[in-house]
Protein backbone atom coordinates (compact mmCIF):
# COMPACT_ATOMS: atom_id res chain seq x y z
CA UNK A 1 0.00 0.00 0.00
CA UNK A 2 0.61 3.74 0.03
CA UNK A 3 2.91 5.00 2.51
CA UNK A 4 1.89 8.21 4.71
CA UNK A 5 3.66 10.86 6.26
CA UNK A 6 2.17 13.41 8.53
CA UNK A 7 2.75 16.00 10.24
CA UNK A 8 0.74 18.20 13.51
CA UNK A 9 2.20 20.59 15.49
CA UNK A 10 0.46 23.06 18.14
CA UNK A 11 1.29 26.48 19.87
CA UNK A 12 -0.39 28.12 22.91
CA UNK A 13 0.92 30.69 25.86
CA UNK A 14 -0.50 29.74 29.21
CA UNK A 15 -0.93 32.18 31.75
CA UNK A 16 -2.26 32.74 35.53
CA UNK A 17 -5.77 32.82 35.25
CA UNK A 18 -5.90 35.74 37.57
CA UNK A 19 -3.70 37.21 40.61
CA UNK A 20 -4.23 37.70 44.54
CA UNK A 21 -4.81 41.18 45.10
CA UNK A 22 -2.23 42.70 47.85
CA UNK A 23 -1.68 45.80 49.19
CA UNK A 24 0.70 48.24 46.69
CA UNK A 25 3.74 50.03 48.21
CA UNK A 26 1.58 52.68 49.46
CA UNK A 27 -1.12 51.05 50.89
CA UNK A 28 1.17 49.24 52.74
CA UNK A 29 3.97 51.71 54.17
CA UNK A 30 0.16 53.32 55.48
CA UNK A 31 -1.36 49.37 56.81
CA UNK A 32 2.36 49.72 58.42
CA UNK A 33 1.84 52.86 60.63
CA UNK A 34 -1.62 51.82 61.27
CA UNK A 35 -0.39 48.73 63.03
CA UNK A 36 2.42 50.47 64.54
CA UNK A 37 0.40 53.13 65.94
CA UNK A 38 -2.09 50.52 67.86
CA UNK A 39 0.71 49.09 69.34
CA UNK A 40 2.11 52.69 70.43
CA UNK A 41 5.30 52.36 67.98
CA UNK A 42 7.08 54.99 65.89
CA UNK A 43 6.00 55.64 63.00
CA UNK A 44 7.65 53.04 60.33
CA UNK A 45 7.44 55.29 56.97
CA UNK A 46 7.21 59.19 56.77
CA UNK A 47 4.90 61.01 54.93
CA UNK A 48 7.99 61.72 52.12
CA UNK A 49 8.59 57.94 52.20
CA UNK A 50 4.83 57.04 51.48
CA UNK A 51 4.29 59.73 48.83
CA UNK A 52 7.59 58.08 47.02
CA UNK A 53 6.60 54.69 47.24
CA UNK A 54 3.87 54.42 44.86
CA UNK A 55 2.77 51.36 43.06
CA UNK A 56 6.23 49.62 44.35
CA UNK A 57 7.03 46.17 43.21
CA UNK A 58 4.57 43.35 42.19
CA UNK A 59 5.87 40.22 43.10
CA UNK A 60 3.44 37.80 41.78
CA UNK A 61 4.38 39.17 37.89
CA UNK A 62 7.89 38.04 39.21
CA UNK A 63 7.34 34.66 40.13
CA UNK A 64 5.22 34.21 37.32
CA UNK A 65 5.53 34.44 33.61
CA UNK A 66 3.29 33.67 30.60
CA UNK A 67 4.90 30.06 29.44
CA UNK A 68 5.03 28.87 25.90
CA UNK A 69 3.52 25.31 25.27
CA UNK A 70 4.25 23.38 22.23
CA UNK A 71 3.96 19.58 20.58
CA UNK A 72 5.28 18.51 17.47
CA UNK A 73 4.81 14.94 16.24
CA UNK A 74 5.53 13.13 13.06
CA UNK A 75 4.49 9.91 11.98
CA UNK A 76 5.16 7.17 8.90
CA UNK A 77 2.71 4.51 8.36
CA UNK A 78 1.93 2.31 5.64
CA UNK A 79 2.39 -1.67 4.34
CA UNK A 80 0.59 -3.92 2.11
CA UNK A 81 -2.09 -7.18 2.83
CA UNK A 82 0.55 -9.00 5.36
CA UNK A 83 2.11 -6.40 7.07
CA UNK A 84 1.62 -2.69 8.18
CA UNK A 85 3.50 -0.69 10.13
CA UNK A 86 3.82 2.99 11.95
CA UNK A 87 6.83 4.71 13.30
CA UNK A 88 6.13 8.09 14.88
CA UNK A 89 7.87 10.73 17.17
CA UNK A 90 6.84 12.94 19.18
CA UNK A 91 7.69 16.00 21.53
CA UNK A 92 5.54 17.79 23.83
CA UNK A 93 7.16 21.14 25.70
CA UNK A 94 5.43 22.74 28.38
CA UNK A 95 7.27 25.98 30.17
CA UNK A 96 5.98 26.31 33.32
CA UNK A 97 3.93 29.68 34.38
CA UNK A 98 6.19 29.51 37.76
CA UNK A 99 9.65 30.91 36.46
CA UNK A 100 12.25 28.13 36.70
CA UNK A 101 10.06 25.38 36.16
CA UNK A 102 8.26 23.06 33.04
CA UNK A 103 7.51 19.95 31.60
CA UNK A 104 9.42 18.12 28.22
CA UNK A 105 8.98 15.07 26.75
CA UNK A 106 10.38 13.03 24.16
CA UNK A 107 8.90 9.84 22.69
CA UNK A 108 9.48 7.19 20.34
CA UNK A 109 6.74 4.99 19.53
CA UNK A 110 6.54 1.91 16.91
CA UNK A 111 3.67 -0.24 15.67
CA UNK A 112 4.28 -3.48 13.67
CA UNK A 113 1.57 -6.02 12.40
CA UNK A 114 3.02 -9.34 10.16
CA UNK A 115 0.60 -11.71 8.56
CA UNK A 116 2.67 -14.60 8.92
CA UNK A 117 0.79 -17.21 7.05
CA UNK A 118 -2.68 -18.11 7.22
CA UNK A 119 -2.60 -19.63 10.79
CA UNK A 120 0.30 -17.54 12.40
CA UNK A 121 0.21 -13.32 12.88
CA UNK A 122 2.62 -11.30 15.05
CA UNK A 123 2.26 -7.71 16.49
CA UNK A 124 4.75 -5.36 18.30
CA UNK A 125 4.44 -2.32 20.33
CA UNK A 126 7.31 -0.35 21.19
CA UNK A 127 7.37 3.09 22.74
CA UNK A 128 10.53 5.15 24.06
CA UNK A 129 9.81 7.99 26.21
CA UNK A 130 12.47 10.23 27.89
CA UNK A 131 10.99 12.53 30.43
CA UNK A 132 12.69 16.02 32.14
CA UNK A 133 10.88 17.93 34.59
CA UNK A 134 11.81 21.09 35.78
CA UNK A 135 9.90 21.61 39.55
CA UNK A 136 9.80 24.42 41.85
CA UNK A 137 9.20 24.50 45.83
CA UNK A 138 5.89 26.07 45.03
CA UNK A 139 3.90 25.02 47.59
CA UNK A 140 4.43 23.73 52.07
CA UNK A 141 3.60 25.43 55.43
CA UNK A 142 5.59 28.37 56.26
CA UNK A 143 5.67 31.48 54.17
CA UNK A 144 9.70 31.27 53.94
CA UNK A 145 9.51 27.64 52.83
CA UNK A 146 8.21 27.77 49.37
CA UNK A 147 8.09 30.35 46.54
CA UNK A 148 4.38 31.31 46.22
CA UNK A 149 4.43 31.55 50.02
CA UNK A 150 7.46 34.43 49.81
CA UNK A 151 5.54 36.32 46.86
CA UNK A 152 3.00 37.30 49.04
CA UNK A 153 4.84 38.15 51.62
CA UNK A 154 7.36 39.83 49.93
CA UNK A 155 7.65 43.58 50.77
CA UNK A 156 6.15 45.79 47.43
CA UNK A 157 8.39 48.33 48.68
CA UNK A 158 11.54 46.81 47.66
CA UNK A 159 13.16 45.24 44.77
CA UNK A 160 14.51 41.70 44.32
CA UNK A 161 18.11 42.48 43.35
CA UNK A 162 20.39 45.23 44.26
CA UNK A 163 22.01 48.04 41.79
CA UNK A 164 24.90 44.89 40.99
CA UNK A 165 22.55 42.62 40.08
CA UNK A 166 23.00 40.36 43.76
CA UNK A 167 20.01 39.42 45.45
CA UNK A 168 18.36 41.42 47.87
CA UNK A 169 17.94 40.12 51.04
CA UNK A 170 14.58 41.11 52.72
CA UNK A 171 15.28 39.61 56.17
CA UNK A 172 18.03 42.80 56.37
CA UNK A 173 15.32 46.04 56.15
CA UNK A 174 12.34 45.41 58.29
CA UNK A 175 12.98 44.52 62.23
CA UNK A 176 9.29 44.31 62.73
CA UNK A 177 9.16 41.45 59.87
CA UNK A 178 12.55 40.01 59.75
CA UNK A 179 11.78 36.37 58.42
CA UNK A 180 10.62 37.47 54.80
CA UNK A 181 12.48 35.48 52.49
CA UNK A 182 12.95 37.25 48.93
CA UNK A 183 11.42 34.71 46.28
CA UNK A 184 15.08 35.45 44.66
CA UNK A 185 16.15 32.60 45.80
CA UNK A 186 13.84 30.03 44.97
CA UNK A 187 14.26 31.09 41.51
CA UNK A 188 17.79 31.97 41.00
CA UNK A 189 19.73 29.56 43.66
CA UNK A 190 17.62 26.49 43.48
CA UNK A 191 17.60 23.39 41.11
CA UNK A 192 15.24 20.60 41.06
CA UNK A 193 15.25 18.29 37.91
CA UNK A 194 13.91 15.05 37.36
CA UNK A 195 15.16 12.94 34.51
CA UNK A 196 13.26 9.71 33.50
CA UNK A 197 14.01 7.09 30.59
CA UNK A 198 11.28 4.78 30.12
CA UNK A 199 10.43 1.67 27.76
CA UNK A 200 7.15 0.02 26.97
CA UNK A 201 7.18 -2.74 24.85
CA UNK A 202 5.20 -5.71 23.87
CA UNK A 203 4.61 -8.53 21.71
CA UNK A 204 1.82 -10.56 20.77
CA UNK A 205 2.44 -14.42 18.89
CA UNK A 206 -1.54 -15.45 17.79
CA UNK A 207 -1.86 -18.38 16.45
CA UNK A 208 -5.74 -20.42 14.78
CA UNK A 209 -4.92 -24.11 14.35
CA UNK A 210 -8.19 -24.80 13.38
CA UNK A 211 -11.46 -22.11 12.68
CA UNK A 212 -13.11 -20.50 15.82
CA UNK A 213 -9.91 -21.50 17.68
CA UNK A 214 -7.25 -18.99 18.73
CA UNK A 215 -4.33 -19.09 20.88
CA UNK A 216 -2.28 -16.00 21.88
CA UNK A 217 0.68 -15.35 23.99
CA UNK A 218 1.82 -12.31 24.77
CA UNK A 219 5.20 -11.15 26.65
CA UNK A 220 5.65 -7.33 28.12
CA UNK A 221 8.07 -5.02 29.34
CA UNK A 222 7.54 -1.80 31.35
CA UNK A 223 10.50 -0.51 32.76
CA UNK A 224 11.43 3.07 34.02
CA UNK A 225 14.89 4.48 34.67
CA UNK A 226 14.76 7.58 36.66
CA UNK A 227 17.10 10.25 37.97
CA UNK A 228 16.02 12.99 40.72
CA UNK A 229 18.15 15.67 42.02
CA UNK A 230 18.24 18.80 44.01
CA UNK A 231 21.11 21.11 43.86
CA UNK A 232 20.87 24.63 46.34
CA UNK A 233 23.55 27.00 45.68
CA UNK A 234 25.97 28.67 48.60
CA UNK A 235 23.84 31.74 47.31
CA UNK A 236 21.01 30.91 49.00
CA UNK A 237 19.50 32.63 52.16
CA UNK A 238 20.78 29.91 54.22
CA UNK A 239 24.16 30.34 53.17
CA UNK A 240 25.15 26.92 52.96
CA UNK A 241 25.18 24.92 49.70
CA UNK A 242 23.23 21.62 49.37
CA UNK A 243 22.48 18.71 46.93
CA UNK A 244 20.62 15.55 46.88
CA UNK A 245 20.22 12.78 44.43
CA UNK A 246 17.92 9.65 43.87
CA UNK A 247 17.90 6.49 41.24
CA UNK A 248 14.99 5.33 41.63
CA UNK A 249 14.92 2.07 38.75
CA UNK A 250 11.19 -0.16 38.32
CA UNK A 251 11.15 -2.78 36.21
CA UNK A 252 7.76 -5.39 35.45
CA UNK A 253 7.78 -8.00 33.14
CA UNK A 254 4.27 -9.63 32.08
CA UNK A 255 3.63 -13.01 30.21
CA UNK A 256 -0.13 -13.85 28.82
CA UNK A 257 -1.23 -16.75 27.35
CA UNK A 258 -4.82 -17.40 26.23
CA UNK A 259 -7.00 -20.08 24.03
CA UNK A 260 -9.65 -18.75 23.17
CA UNK A 261 -13.44 -21.15 21.12
CA UNK A 262 -15.87 -19.15 19.68
CA UNK A 263 -18.72 -21.13 17.66
CA UNK A 264 -22.19 -20.50 16.73
CA UNK A 265 -24.69 -23.01 15.26
CA UNK A 266 -28.03 -22.11 14.54
CA UNK A 267 -29.13 -20.07 17.84
CA UNK A 268 -26.86 -21.53 19.81
CA UNK A 269 -23.63 -19.15 20.63
CA UNK A 270 -20.26 -20.82 23.02
CA UNK A 271 -17.39 -19.36 23.82
CA UNK A 272 -14.84 -20.76 25.93
CA UNK A 273 -11.46 -18.84 27.23
CA UNK A 274 -8.83 -20.13 29.24
CA UNK A 275 -6.01 -18.74 30.38
CA UNK A 276 -2.49 -17.58 32.48
CA UNK A 277 -0.73 -14.55 33.67
CA UNK A 278 2.42 -14.01 35.54
CA UNK A 279 3.80 -10.87 35.98
CA UNK A 280 7.23 -9.67 38.25
CA UNK A 281 7.48 -6.29 39.24
CA UNK A 282 11.22 -5.28 40.67
CA UNK A 283 12.20 -1.61 42.51
CA UNK A 284 15.87 -0.49 43.62
CA UNK A 285 16.72 2.99 44.69
CA UNK A 286 19.69 4.46 45.61
CA UNK A 287 19.99 7.70 47.01
CA UNK A 288 22.88 10.52 48.86
CA UNK A 289 23.17 13.68 50.19
CA UNK A 290 25.46 16.24 51.39
CA UNK A 291 26.28 19.96 52.40
CA UNK A 292 28.72 22.68 52.59
CA UNK A 293 30.15 22.21 49.34
CA UNK A 294 33.79 24.73 48.19
CA UNK A 295 32.51 25.52 44.51
CA UNK A 296 28.56 25.57 42.93
CA UNK A 297 30.25 24.76 39.57
CA UNK A 298 29.60 21.10 39.70
CA UNK A 299 25.90 21.15 40.88
CA UNK A 300 25.12 17.68 42.56
CA UNK A 301 27.39 16.00 40.46
CA UNK A 302 29.75 15.88 43.26
CA UNK A 303 28.57 14.75 46.40
CA UNK A 304 31.77 13.69 47.66
CA UNK A 305 33.26 16.82 47.94
CA UNK A 306 30.46 17.87 50.64
CA UNK A 307 31.62 19.27 53.79
CA UNK A 308 29.01 17.34 55.74
CA UNK A 309 28.06 14.25 53.76
CA UNK A 310 24.35 12.51 54.43
CA UNK A 311 23.82 8.95 55.17
CA UNK A 312 23.43 7.26 51.66
CA UNK A 313 20.52 4.58 51.62
CA UNK A 314 18.86 2.03 49.53
CA UNK A 315 16.30 -0.55 48.80
CA UNK A 316 14.83 -3.18 46.99
CA UNK A 317 11.59 -5.23 46.27
CA UNK A 318 10.54 -7.89 44.42
CA UNK A 319 7.30 -9.41 43.73
CA UNK A 320 5.28 -11.88 41.45
CA UNK A 321 1.76 -12.07 40.13
CA UNK A 322 0.66 -15.25 38.89
CA UNK A 323 -3.22 -15.72 37.64
CA UNK A 324 -5.38 -19.13 35.91
CA UNK A 325 -8.45 -18.06 34.81
CA UNK A 326 -11.30 -19.44 32.62
CA UNK A 327 -14.68 -18.27 31.47
CA UNK A 328 -17.81 -19.91 29.51
CA UNK A 329 -20.29 -17.96 27.83
CA UNK A 330 -23.40 -19.49 26.29
CA UNK A 331 -26.14 -17.43 24.50
CA UNK A 332 -29.55 -19.05 22.88
CA UNK A 333 -30.79 -17.09 20.31
CA UNK A 334 -29.66 -13.68 22.02
CA UNK A 335 -32.39 -14.23 24.49
CA UNK A 336 -30.99 -16.62 27.27
CA UNK A 337 -27.77 -15.64 28.25
CA UNK A 338 -25.40 -18.28 31.49
CA UNK A 339 -21.92 -17.45 32.26
CA UNK A 340 -19.58 -19.17 34.34
CA UNK A 341 -16.39 -17.67 35.82
CA UNK A 342 -13.32 -18.97 37.81
CA UNK A 343 -10.02 -17.26 38.61
CA UNK A 344 -7.15 -18.19 40.93
CA UNK A 345 -4.56 -15.50 42.00
CA UNK A 346 -1.15 -16.25 43.80
CA UNK A 347 1.07 -13.30 45.21
CA UNK A 348 4.38 -13.83 46.66
CA UNK A 349 3.83 -10.70 48.95
CA UNK A 350 1.42 -13.00 51.18
CA UNK A 351 2.24 -15.37 53.69
CA UNK A 352 3.15 -18.75 53.13
CA UNK A 353 -0.39 -20.48 53.97
CA UNK A 354 -2.44 -17.56 52.14
CA UNK A 355 -0.93 -16.98 48.97
CA UNK A 356 -3.58 -17.97 46.74
CA UNK A 357 -7.03 -17.56 46.37
CA UNK A 358 -9.90 -18.69 44.62
CA UNK A 359 -12.56 -17.09 42.96
CA UNK A 360 -15.41 -18.63 41.19
CA UNK A 361 -18.65 -16.74 40.19
CA UNK A 362 -21.53 -17.11 37.74
CA UNK A 363 -24.50 -15.37 36.31
CA UNK A 364 -27.52 -15.85 34.20
CA UNK A 365 -29.49 -13.28 32.21
CA UNK A 366 -33.16 -13.23 29.90
CA UNK A 367 -33.08 -10.42 27.53
CA UNK A 368 -36.94 -9.88 27.68
CA UNK A 369 -36.47 -6.98 25.11
CA UNK A 370 -35.50 -9.69 22.44
CA UNK A 371 -38.95 -11.74 22.93
CA UNK A 372 -41.69 -11.23 20.54
CA UNK A 373 -44.38 -9.86 22.78
CA UNK A 374 -41.84 -7.15 24.08
CA UNK A 375 -43.28 -3.87 21.96
CA UNK A 376 -42.10 -0.80 24.35
CA UNK A 377 -40.60 1.65 21.87
CA UNK A 378 -39.07 4.08 24.29
CA UNK A 379 -36.95 0.85 25.75
CA UNK A 380 -34.28 -0.29 23.64
CA UNK A 381 -32.51 -2.79 25.99
CA UNK A 382 -34.62 -5.05 29.43
CA UNK A 383 -32.75 -7.77 30.68
CA UNK A 384 -33.27 -9.27 33.76
CA UNK A 385 -29.86 -10.48 35.64
CA UNK A 386 -28.86 -12.66 38.34
CA UNK A 387 -25.45 -13.72 39.88
CA UNK A 388 -23.00 -15.01 42.45
CA UNK A 389 -19.41 -14.73 43.21
CA UNK A 390 -16.63 -14.55 45.11
CA UNK A 391 -13.97 -11.66 45.56
CA UNK A 392 -10.89 -10.89 47.12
Amino acid sequence: GKTLINYESSFAIQKLRKKIEMMNAEEYAKFENRVAESWGLPTRFSEDEIKAAGKGFDWQDFVYQKALMQSHNLSVRGGNSNTKFLVSGSYLGQDGIIKNSGYYRYSLNSKLEHQINKKLNLSSNVILTYVEKKNQNCCGPGRATNLIGTSFNAFPTLTPYLSDGTIRDLRNYYNWNPEVINPAYFIDETKDIGKSNNILARLALTYEPIKDLKIKITGGLISSDTRSSVFVTSKYYTGVSSASLSRPNTTSFLNEGFVTYDKTIGKHSLQLMSGYTFQDHKTTSLSASGAGFLSDIFDAYNLGAAKTPGIPSSSYEYSTLISALGRINYDFDKRFLATINFRADGSSVYSEKNKWGYFPSGSVAWRISNEKFFNIDFISDLKVRGSWGITG
